[in-house]
């Protein structure tokens, strides 16, 4: 058995804009309607996650941007969800290019679905409706880390997807933390 540790945390836009749903914890995520190869839009959370964790978030892409990526930020790296196939972005388009993507064929993003993703501070371990998919190695540089939750859309549309929950879980020792993330919403005006 593991111990737990559980803790309330504030998701701010970075990019876009994000609004509360009706379900308790859920959210959208809006891009910002602006010109260029796509538009972006983000939340991270204000407050840090120290390592090793895992976080759970279940999501579904509204509109039709079925090419555009949605992500999940972690430490060192940004692991990118697209229909039918996933990739760890480490901030080196050379490991990118070589690595490219991994075909996950269970994976819909317009779907809602459930992405996980274990972070300790060698690899990120990446699960779609809990089956493990993929391993990678993450250079990390910090114990704690901030974590995001975004996607791309459409040049020049607001594009959103649904976020109805998003639950971080840190581990210590032999217990499982639990760190609830749904509480609290903020939005960056």
């Amino acid at each position: 058995m593991k111990l737990a540790l559980a803790l309330l945390m504030t998701w701010v836009a970075t990019r876009g804009v994000m609004e509360p749903g009706r379900a308790p914890g859920s959210f959208w995520i809006a891009t910002e309607a602006v010109p260029g190869r796509f538009s972006n839009g983000e939340v991270m959370s204000t407050g840090e996650v120290e390592l090793p964790y895992r976080i759970d978030v279940r999501w579904r892409r509204i509109g039709p941007e079925g090419g555009r990526s949605m992500h999940v930020t972690v430490s060192g790296a940004v692991v990118l969800f697209q229909t039918g196939r996933l990739a760890v972005y480490a901030f080196d388009e050379a490991a990118f290019a070589a690595n490219g993507w991994t075909p996950v064929p269970e994976l819909r993003t317009h779907d809602e679905q459930t992405v996980s993703v274990e972070q300790d501070a060698r690899e990120v371990r990446i699960f779609v409706e809990g089956e493990l998919v993929l391993r990678h190695p993450v250079v990390v540089t910090k114990a704690k880390t901030k974590v995001g939750v975004g996607m791309k859309g459409a040049k020049g549309f607001r594009s959103s997807i649904y976020v109805r929950s998003v639950t971080v879980r840190r581990e210590l020792g032999t217990a499982p933390e639990v760190v609830d993330q749904r509480a609290g919403v903020s939005d960056r005006r």
